[in-house]
Order: C-alpha cells, then sequence, then structure tokens
C-alpha cells in the first residue's frame, strides 16, 4: 500500500537513498511535515514496505521497516483523510518497547 502526505514521489525517491533510520532519534519529539508508506529494493534486492516521516523544520527524513512504525503510518493517513489538519502541531517520537517474549520493537507515539 502506497501513502503520500506532504512527499512528493521526487521526495520519496530521495528517502529511499538517504533517509535516517529512525534508532537515531528514539525519544527526540520530531514535528512532522509529512510522512510516506512506500516499496522499496534492499540490499538483497527483495522488495520491502518502508516508512517514512519529514521533520517539519530540518526537512531530515527518518525511515523504519518496523511493522509497528508502518501501521502507524496508516492510521495517521486515516486520520489525515478525515481531517487535514492533523498535521498542523503534529508531532511524532519513536520509542522502543520490550515484547513479553523479550524482543524489542519500535512505536510511534503521536502528541
Amino acid at each position: 500500500m502506497a501513502i503520500a502526505v506532504n512527499m512528493s514521489v521526487k521526495d520519496i525517491f530521495n528517502a529511499k537513498r538517504a533517509s535516517t533510520p529512525v534508532e537515531a532519534v528514539l525519544g527526540t519529539p520530531i514535528a512532522v511535515k509529512g510522512f510516506a508508506l512506500a516499496e522499496s529494493v534492499d540490499a538483497n534486492g527483495e522488495l520491502k514496505e518502508v516508512g517514512y516521516v519529514v521533520e517539519k523544520d530540518t526537512n531530515n527524513v527518518f525511515g523504519f521497516v518496523s511493522d509497528i512504525c508502518k501501521q502507524g503510518i496508516t492510521d495517521l493517513a486515516a486520520l489525515y483523510e478525515q481531517d487535514a489538519s492533523i498535521l498542523d502541531g503534529l508531532t511524532v517520537t519513536f520509542k522502543k518497547g520490550l515484547s513479553k517474549s523479550g524482543r524489542e520493537f519500535y512505536y510511534m507515539h503521536i502528541q
């Protein structure tokens, strides 16, 4: 499923080649300018779905393959369809959690 809010085809093209992993900004609030969910080919030639968030002030793009974070993008897109003003002041923070089985995972929290 392709989603793009305030990200052009060119923005997504560039994000596929030069985005910062969310691990670099865990716990840091990011004012959101736009977001996307797109397919990308990984180093092994496999097609994967990747999520992106663009920071409002810096235009830095943060990428992720976490299924939970990608679901967050899908949910944000649904909210945006209902009310486009959701981007006004939208801030996300990427966090790391620990499952009951002891496995680490990433998730998004919106403010």
